[in-house]
């Protein structure tokens, strides 16, 4: 790493950890580089080992970093708490000779305050860290006389993600940014040897030489006999990538996104003709199970379709997003009466939301044996609330369709498929400024 701009600098050099960064950019404001920053965190987790910290950004601050012409070198070293080394992040500094900003630059300038911290974004691209088991790990300063002062300890963590259930993938799928295939290399760095795993959502997809990840073998021994690496943990998670994908990026896995724009707009323009054709619940209820993006606003963990609340009713949907929810899912028709002509709520809405609260009732009452018999773990459900999906907004009083919506109905939601429609398409021009 090279910067320039740095004044007049102290000669006793001092280095903060501030913490991995899960997104970080740089941007140009005049002749300076300023980072914007998101998910500043010093604990890590993971699907699987090893793990390679090849594209993660080390948020670091600086001070004291020296006087002269000469470039300025910090070397970093990590080590596991066996006390073996891991790896080395080393940066190099050069100053300009004046403290004055130029008028014309070729490179970015990062501003230094010789009585305070200047904050770097550094990277291991060059030289990968690579994380291969969980644990503590200890960064600290190699000094010009190679003494040693800690400067951080970072903790890694093994995560098991949920099982890749008919639930979980539909939930998957009802995820814009959703992966539909992941894939990861790791190879020795002294011989050819490698081993190459993928996962997908569809595993009839060809990925080249690639192995499907619970075929791999237990353990990859390389060639020359210098790398050993212990492989169970990739067999056994790495599905997790398909979901939502921890925390910080790798250079070794690459991934293959679940929607294109193209497809979405697509999804958009057969979701308007099926619903101008007024189709009947079941062809509504089917085509929203086929593109379960439909109900991407409530991002779930599970989603599942026609799911039985014990021997009393069946939903038409049911999700349990992060928050600790259960929420059930009631559509009806788009040709569902919403409103009289006085704006009052029509009969059939009415409906449609009473036997949502008499399903709430039943889940109330028997809330453990209701998600024993979907198979939801308990401790991941702490309320459960109602959705209603029918009719048009055409054809209604447009300050009356507000009040109609508008209404509190305390644990119930109410969305016409038109809600759906323009959520859909918010998305698609979302994509298109991507």
């Amino acid at each position: 790493m090279r910067t320039t701009g740095l004044a007049h600098m102290p000669d006793t050099p001092q280095v903060a950890f501030l913490g991995f960064a899960e997104r970080a950019g740089p941007v140009q404001e005049g002749p300076f580089t300023k980072w914007n920053v998101i998910g500043l965190k010093s604990n890590i987790l993971t699907f699987f080992f090893p793990m390679s910290l090849a594209g993660v950004k080390w948020a670091l601050a600086f001070r004291n970093i020296g006087g002269g012409a000469s470039p300025v070198e910090f070397k970093l070293l990590i080590k596991n708490a066996c006390g073996e080394n891991v790896g080395w992040l080393n940066m190099e500094m050069t100053r300009e000779a004046s403290a004055a900003p130029p008028v014309q630059i070729d490179q970015p300038v990062v501003s230094y305050a010789p009585e305070g911290w200047t904050v770097i974004l550094a990277s291991s691209d060059e030289d990968p860290i690579v994380i291969s088991r969980p644990g503590s790990y200890l960064v600290s300063q190699v000094k010009p006389n190679n003494s040693e002062e800690t400067v951080v300890v970072f903790n890694v963590f093994l995560a098991n993600p949920p099982a890749l259930t008919s639930e979980r993938i539909a939930a998957i799928k009802s995820d814009p940014s959703a992966v539909k295939a992941a894939r990861i290399e790791i190879a020795c760095k002294n011989c050819p040897s490698k081993v190459r795993a993928w996962v997908g959502l569809d595993r009839t997809s060809s990925h080249e030489d690639f192995s499907w990840y619970e075929e791999i073998d237990d353990e990859f021994v390389c060639g020359c006999g210098t790398t050993k690496l212990d492989l169970r943990s990739i067999k056994r998670n790495l599905h997790g990538l398909l979901g939502h994908p921890l925390g910080l990026p790798s250079a070794e896995i690459r991934f293959t996104p679940l929607y294109e724009r193209s497809a979405l707009d697509e999804l958009r323009i057969n979701f308007g003709r099926l619903l101008d054709s007024d189709p009947p619940e079941e062809i509504l209820q089917k085509f929203i199970q086929a593109n379960p993006l439909l109900l991407h606003q409530f991002p779930a963990e599970s989603l599942f379709f026609k799911p039985a609340i014990l021997t009393f009713f069946n939903a038409d949907f049911a999700l349990v997003p992060p928050q600790k929810e259960l929420i059930v899912v009631e559509i009806e028709t788009t040709q569902t009466r919403l409103m009289t002509k006085s704006g009052n709520e029509a009969g059939p809405l009415r409906h449609a939301f009473d036997q949502v609260r008499n399903w709430l009732h039943v889940i109330d009452e028997h809330r453990l044996a209701v998600l024993d018999s979907l198979g939801i773990k308990r401790e991941l459900v702490s309320s459960v609330r109602g959705v209603v999906i029918a009719g048009r907004d055409r054809g209604y009083d447009a300050e009356h369709l507000r009040r109609l919506k508008g209404v509190d109905r305390g644990r119930i939601m109410f969305l016409t498929f038109d809600d759906l429609a323009f959520g859909l398409a918010a998305l698609v021009g979302k994509m298109s400024r991507l």
